[in-house]
């Protein structure tokens, strides 16, 4: 009997145990409209050459800060990556330029995803003075790639970006950061569904190396990803979040001081049969369960994955 419960609890831990990251869509941004953007200037006042105010750069940060090894190819296309930047400027030799810049991703289909993270790095450098331009993050889920992007339907999903490295927007350092897109994964009409970056500048005054110049902004690995290995959040939540008491023959409590979005708990047994399931509550009643090894798996917003626990009822 001992040998058959260790068998079903073996396969429990491993079927919620971590599951691997699946690289949706990678792209090197090398070259326009085939290598994963297409940019776009829908305000633009002074006439500036849109190959001006957006280019690719050299420019990239390195792998420690992403926390992982570049694909060698690209994803899913397959040819060799050569990395480059998109830059996106709000001047150039001595002057502040008034202009909407897009850029826009590759229309992709993440309908059949069960969840999906976006990852990304970005830098703001030469920014000087109080006006700052206004950067927005935008998703749709119903892109023809090269459509003009003033006719689309956008979702502005900028305040829901969280910092891993560093802070978006901060000034000078490389950023690395994500967002998370579960919600638009795997719902009926995401067959399309692309991400745009909307920068708008201000020209205000006369440029100033010190009080006023627009700067420039950076964004690079663009990486959409199921099961997520974004590890630091990981880390976070699964430190954060506490179950006792273990054992218990009573309840179970669940400590959540770092006020983490928890959106579901379970439990099951090693049957594998879910025995409980509810949004989040910080205590559960055991009383009425049948002695033995559960599994509490925790979802938590904002992570790919599942925080999971061991918990013997007596």
């Amino acid at each position: 009997m001992k040998k058959i419960t260790f068998f079903f609890l073996l396969i429990f831990i491993l079927q919620f145990s971590n599951a691997q990251e699946n690289i949706i869509y990678y792209d090197d941004f090398l070259n326009e409209t085939s290598s994963g953007f297409t940019s776009f200037v829908t305000h633009n006042p002074e006439n500036i050459p849109i190959t001006t105010l957006i280019t690719r750069n050299n420019t990239i940060p390195t792998e420690t800060l992403l926390g992982y090894t570049r694909p060698a190819v690209n994803i899913p296309r397959g040819d060799v990556r050569t990395h480059k930047s998109i830059d996106i400027k709000g001047h150039d030799s001595g002057v502040n330029f008034e202009a909407d810049v897009w850029f826009v991703t590759e229309a992709i289909d993440i309908s059949s995803l069960s969840n999906l993270i976006l990852s990304f790095a970005s830098q703001n450098r030469f920014q000087e003075g109080a006006t700052k331009p206004v950067v927005k993050m935008l998703v749709t889920t119903d892109y023809q790639d090269g459509t003009d992007p003033t006719t689309v339907t956008w979702t502005d999903i900028t305040s829901t970006i969280t910092n891993v490295k560093e802070t978006f927007y901060n000034d000078g350092l490389w950023a690395f950061s994500y967002v998370d897109l579960t919600s638009y994964a795997g719902t009926a009409g995401s067959d399309r569904f692309a991400v745009a970056i909307k920068t708008e500048y201000k020209n205000e005054g006369t440029f100033s190396d010190v009080n006023n110049r627009n700067g420039r902004w950076f964004f690079s690995d663009f990486k959409f990803a199921e099961n997520s290995t974004l590890s630091l959040n990981e880390n976070l939540v699964d430190t954060d979040i506490l179950v006792y008491p273990n054992p218990t023959s009573d309840k179970i409590n669940i400590k959540n001081d770092k006020n983490r979005n928890i959106k579901s708990i379970s439990m099951v047994n090693v049957l594998g049969q879910t025995v409980y399931k509810s949004g989040f509550k910080s205590q559960i009643p055991v009383r009425n369960l049948n002695k033995g090894i559960y599994m509490i798996k925790i979802d938590v917003a904002g992570s790919a994955q599942s925080i999971t626990k061991k918990i013997i009822v007596n």
